[in-house]
């Protein structure tokens, strides 16, 4: 299974989670749903993080090192936290976008460990090929493929987005393009102008902010894709487009 489908099995099945301080949960998940198991009988279920690192072996602190599927994991807080290898020291976490800058939801995304650890300040204890006694998920996870996301524009296009939006009196930071809670209040207001969003305006991206933007880039001409919640190339264009036009 590639990380978009992954992401978009997540979304499908809990699509208003807050994933904040879920992060067992989400790791638990990703590998129920990666495995193909049909019962939650199959799977072997810790209160923490940190029970599930008890029960792992750690092979490395090297975070460069952890194949795509390895389980890392950090010190704090007492329950732990922990989140899955994309390789290269990408990881597929809960967190919220200070620490988590790609949102694929609310509260998860992908991140680095480097970024996490120093953003947190959360100590890291390395990585281990399972999360406690539960099976590998190491060669049935692929990233290869561009993983779904709120932040995957270009910096060019983030700037041009900014830009637009300063324009329209929907954000007024800088144009860095570096996107950040206010960036993304105002396009969460652009698309709830257009009724293509009706959540709150928190400048939390999650899949409901990713489908409004879709929509909105479709009904303007830019964007002929699937209303699905997974912002690959074709809607980022497309929504920069009808934004700028």
């Amino acid at each position: 299974m590639d990380i978009n489908t992954l992401v978009a099995r997540l979304n499908r099945e809990y699509p208003t989670r807050d994933w904040d301080q879920q992060c067992q949960r989400l790791v638990w998940n990703a590998i129920y749903f990666l495995l193909g198991y049909a019962s939650d009988s199959q799977m072997r279920t810790y209160a923490t993080a940190t029970a599930a690192r008890v029960a792992s072996r750690i092979e490395s602190t090297d975070a460069s090192k952890a194949p795509v599927g390895a389980i890392h994991y950090w010190r704090n807080p007492a329950e732990g936290h922990v989140g899955i290898s994309l390789g290269g020291g990408r990881v597929l976490m809960t967190g919220t976008p200070g620490k988590v800058p790609q949102q694929l939801g609310k509260n998860y995304g992908i991140t680095t460990v480097a970024h996490y650890t120093s953003a947190a300040g959360n100590p890291y204890l390395g990585w281990s090929r399972t999360n406690g006694g539960n099976a590998s998920i190491i060669g049935r996870l692929s990233a290869a493929a561009p993983a779904a996301s709120g932040s995957s524009a270009s910096k060019d296009q983030w700037r041009t987005i900014q830009s637009w939006l300063r324009k329209l009196g929907r954000y007024s930071g800088p144009v860095d393009g570096v996107p950040g809670t206010n960036t993304w209040k105002g396009v969460q207001k652009t698309v709830a102008k257009y009724g293509y969003y009706h959540g709150p305006i928190d400048g939390v991206p999650g899949i409901n902010t990713y489908k409004g933007m879709q929509s909105y880039a479709r009904d303007g001409g830019g964007y002929t894709g699937p209303i699905d919640g997974v912002m690959g190339p074709r809607s980022w264009a497309g929504f920069v487009k009808r934004l700028s036009s």
